[in-house]
């Protein structure tokens, strides 16, 4: 049900979502983002914006769901380019285009232990600060952060990490704990980032977690749920 959401997550992304933009509709810039981690993995995002005389944008981070990838927000990543976002859709270790190791070994999320998960929150931080490096139009002091389950506890927990904290998040499925991303006490040291928060209505275990999520949030915490039928 995650891809009936994306048209949503922009419409609320946008309300919530304290940067200023404006329409473009020049060609399409984009640029591949690497990263060595300080184990070996190789993690790659792709950067994507409107050509223009803008000098930065505002930024949003992808971070997709368990088993997917960076390719799985489908017409997401083109309407914000249009919107005028720079968007980096992440492949998340293990997953996509992140799969290798500096010795061109591969490893699935399929085969990951709990331990390798808690990387994933500094995977999203160096991919963010790495696309800023490679492009000085990414700004990292006025972005936000789009995640889905797993995607999801990555963002509060690398948002946590960051000097600046992301304008907004809209977060799908959220939950206490994803295969050991536990996100109440980081949550609360987030400041008063406001958080969008969406599942499905057919979805009771994910209603009762955004319920959970939303006790630990410092600012505003909307919750929007739809009928995935």
């Amino acid at each position: 049900f995650i891809m009936r959401f994306f048209k949503k997550i922009l419409m609320f992304t946008f309300i919530i979502m304290i940067v200023t933009s404006q329409s473009a509709f020049c060609k399409i810039i984009k640029k591949d983002i690497m990263v060595q981690t300080k184990d070996a993995h190789i993690i790659k995002a792709t950067l994507t914006y409107n050509q223009s005389s803008k000098k930065k944008y505002p930024t949003v981070l992808l971070l997709h769901s368990l088993g997917y990838s960076s390719k799985s927000w489908g017409d997401l990543v083109s309407y914000l380019n249009k919107a005028g976002y720079a968007v980096i859709a992440m492949d998340l270790r293990g997953h996509g285009r992140s799969v290798y190791d500096s010795k061109l070994h591969q490893h699935s999320w399929v085969y990951f232990k709990p331990k390798a998960y808690q990387r994933f929150p500094s995977d999203a931080v160096a991919i963010l600060n790495q696309a800023a490096k490679t492009s000085k139009i990414v700004s990292i002091n006025n972005y936000a952060i789009v995640g889905a389950d797993l995607g999801a506890n990555t963002a509060i927990l690398a948002a946590r990490q960051m000097k600046y904290k992301p304008k907004a998040m809209a977060l799908i499925c959220p939950s206490i704990n994803f295969k050991g991303l536990y996100v109440p006490i980081k949550l609360t040291e987030i400041g008063t980032v406001p958080i969008l928060a969406m599942a499905s209505k057919q979805d009771g275990y994910s209603m009762g977690q955004e319920r959970l999520v939303a006790r630990f949030a410092q600012g505003a915490f909307y919750v929007k749920n739809y009928c995935a039928c």
